[in-house]
């Protein structure tokens, strides 16, 4: 990944600043969706491991 977007017919009036922080809250929401994930995981785990005792 070369942290470039292939969006076509990205605006050209975009500041390199409004372009980080683009990548910043796709990144974040990125994060957040496999931490969501990683709870679930989690507690489904739980769950059989509390079942199987």
């Amino acid at each position: 990944m070369n942290g470039r977007c292939s969006v076509p017919d990205q605006p050209t009036e975009d500041t390199p600043q409004q372009v980080v922080e683009r990548e910043l809250r796709a990144a974040q929401e990125q994060v957040r969706r496999v931490a969501e994930q990683l709870r679930a995981a989690l507690a489904e785990d739980e769950r059989r491991t509390k079942e199987e005792s």
